[in-house]
């Protein structure tokens, strides 16, 4: 009984250990910032740091190019592009400084 027990606690002892490990591998920043500039969310998923979010943004950007084709055409789309751009340039470079920021 003693033997089991000694063993068990070997075999725990190196799970967490496994775990410790495993918690303390550093993602590279940089890569984790370029992935969630240009598809967001996958800066978090690669750092392995709110990983639900980032495949909740991941899954809501798919989405929206696939249903993309099926909304109809807005009178004066140009100007929708000319404010959607930077809107989209700004949130890009905000998840981007903050996948950053979570693989650090």
């Amino acid at each position: 009984m003693a033997k089991r027990r000694k063993s068990e606690l070997r075999v725990s002892k190196k799970i967490q250990k496994e775990k410790i490990t495993r918690s303390k591998v550093k993602k590279n920043p940089a890569i984790a910032a370029l992935l969630n500039f240009f598809v967001w969310g996958l800066g978090y998923i690669y750092a392995e740091r709110r990983v639900v979010f980032g495949a909740l943004l991941v899954i809501s950007e798919i989405l929206s190019y696939l249903l993309a084709p099926f909304i109809p055409p807005i009178e004066e789309s140009g100007k929708l592009l000319l404010w959607s751009f930077p809107i989209w340039l700004l949130m890009s470079i905000a998840f981007a400084y903050d996948a950053y920021q979570e693989a650090l």
